[in-house]
């Protein structure tokens, strides 16, 4: 399933093929970079347009073997 049809909280209803948040309907992708994608949505009781950003996580983790000793 593509990002474009994510359906979160959408309620009982709704076409399948309509990409849904919540009350927001996700219109179309207006940016993407390395950390970020920007999403065009409306509001559906209003049907004031707003922006939806994703920032995408990062995790680095760090592990050291507790085995491993450095002797001097």
């Amino acid at each position: 399933m593509s990002d474009d049809n994510t359906r979160i909280g959408s309620p009982a209803g709704r076409s399948a093929d309509e990409p849904h948040i919540g009350k927001y309907r996700l219109i179309k992708t207006i940016g993407k970079g390395n950390f970020a994608k920007v999403k065009l949505a409306k509001h559906l009781p209003t049907g004031r347009q707003v922006i939806f950003i994703y920032f995408f996580c990062f995790i680095q983790l760090n592990i050291v073997s507790p085995t491993c000793r450095v002797d001097s």
